[in-house]
């Protein structure tokens, strides 16, 4: 997810904790600071007041030094915006080995799946690309059913050109994934993230040994995390020229 989404969600969470339903001082009278919302709708309201270079300013810590690990730094320090009250934000990690955080250690048990897929022409230059994969059970960090779907119109327009210098590709993806179980950071609980339909579009124009291409991720809008706590991007663009060429 964008980096600046996970600070804006992680500066409501540290405003929950206030008790009152605006959480005064701290946080202020914004929107964001109604207790009674939940975390989803807080960052929200917030992300929606924040200009394009605020959010832009959020894709990466401000604290270059800190990656160095010297005395008093962190791994990234995340600028505040004062007209909003958001406050500074310390991003941290730690060595592997630490022993204030020692690793989780797991089981899994094992399961068996049934894999299918579809693939081939409809009609004519139409066709269909699914493949899915289902699980006896689902388990941590595995759901049971994930399953991707391509509709997808695909041309060279040979009688126009008959060298294969062009190409045209629309295509419309489903991805679908079931719930999944994680644990909590003390292993004593387990979270789950809900079920996810994401719907995508593609447009790709090839001419010659370029390929001219636009991706239209999660065109529906849905909030949805593969991981719990860590919303995933929504209408996300992709575009970009790519090309081949030999030496």
């Amino acid at each position: 997810m964008p980096r600046w989404l996970l600070a804006a969600m992680f500066v409501v969470a540290a405003l929950i904790s206030v008790p009152e339903t605006f959480a005064a001082g701290r946080c202020g009278d914004h929107p964001w600071c109604n207790t009674s919302l939940s975390p989803d709708q807080r960052a929200t309201l917030l992300l929606q007041a924040m200009t394009q270079d605020e959010k832009t300013a959020f894709i990466g810590g401000d604290d270059l030094s800190g990656v160095l690990g010297g005395a008093g730094t962190h791994t990234g320090t995340q600028d505040g915006i004062p007209r909003l009250d958001v406050p500074t934000v310390y991003y941290s990690t730690y060595a592997a080995g630490d022993p204030r955080h020692p690793p989780l250690r797991l089981a899994v048990g094992q399961a068996r799946g049934a894999f299918a897929s579809i693939r081939g022409k409809l009609y004519r230059d139409v066709g269909l690309d699914a493949v899915g994969t289902r699980w006896t059970s689902p388990d941590l960090f595995r759901p049971q059913v994930e399953a991707r779907t391509e509709l997808f119109f695909r041309t060279q327009w040979l009688k126009r050109f008959p060298d294969g210098q062009f190409g045209f590709n629309a295509t419309v993806i489903h991805e679908y994934r079931s719930a999944a179980a994680f644990p909590a950071p003390d292993a004593a609980n387990i979270t789950k993230s809900r079920g996810s339909h994401v719907l995508s579009t593609l447009i790709e124009l090839h001419i010659r040994s370029a390929y001219i291409s636009w991706q239209y991720r999660n065109i529906t809008r849905e909030l949805y995390a593969q991981v719990p706590g860590y919303l995933r991007p929504v209408l996300t663009n992709f575009y970009g020229v790519r090309w081949e060429f030999y030496n």
